[in-house]
């Protein structure tokens, strides 16, 4: 009757251990299965991540190979509308160097030498300074050329080559750059012996050559002629 009480306290106990070692060994198990299950998602969900992006990719590569066809495309379409539209015309640039070989150019010269002859001006010798040019193309050196050659024969004026004009200016460290004006002109004049100096511009507009010249008097520095000839 003594051995009874440790029987009935020594059974459950060791029941409940055998419960808490079952305990353990499920909860290992469903932990295992749960780490298992996760890691199968994990490598599901990059696996399928993956290759989203390599369809991505593919289509980015693709969508824009399609845009850069589209725009060489237009960029031939626009090549060739542009050599339609332009085929059989002249260039801006080139009809203003036609007039640097036609008689166009004579013209407007010719004109403009002899409306200055016919004016009574108080100038005996006289130099061209710069003629400039406002549109491109345009030879402002053979303008100018031609313009000493015309004042010379129309025996009104002694004219100083472009020569002589450059040695006078250089023997007093001068240059023709920049435009003349009433002061540079009075002072200039006064240091190389001339009395007028002819400035002016060319430009080309609507097919026509303009020529605008002006004659300015060194002893005054004023502006005594000033004439505006067109190409007809």
């Amino acid at each position: 009757m003594k051995n009874k009480p440790k029987e009935i306290f020594t059974k459950p106990i060791a029941q409940i251990k055998k419960v808490k070692i079952c305990l353990l060994f499920v909860g290992k198990l469903i932990n295992s299965d749960a780490i298992n299950c996760i890691s199968r998602l994990n490598q599901t969900y990059f696996k399928s991540f993956s290759l989203t992006l390599k369809v991505l990719q593919r289509s980015l590569i693709t969508a824009i190979m399609l845009i850069l066809l589209f725009l060489t495309g237009c960029m031939h379409m626009e090549m060739g509308m542009r050599k339609k539209m332009n085929m059989g015309k002249i260039t801006p640039i080139k009809k203003v160097q036609e007039y640097n070989t036609n008689d166009k150019m004579d013209q407007v010269i010719s004109k403009s030498v002899n409306n200055l002859k016919a004016q009574s001006l108080d100038i005996s010798n006289i130099a061209v300074w710069r003629i400039r040019s406002q549109s491109a193309g345009l030879d402002v050196d053979l303008l100018r050329a031609k313009l000493i050659s015309n004042l010379v024969s129309i025996n009104t004026f002694q004219v100083v080559s472009r020569e002589r004009l450059d040695a006078l200016l250089e023997e007093q460290e001068l240059s023709l750059s920049g435009v003349i004006d009433s002061q540079s002109a009075e002072e200039i004049g006064n240091l190389i012996g001339i009395d007028g100096f002819i400035d002016g511009y060319a430009s080309f507009s609507e097919n026509l050559l303009s020529l605008t010249l002006h004659v300015i008097e060194t002893k005054t520095g004023k502006i005594v002629w000033s004439r505006t000839i067109q190409s007809e």
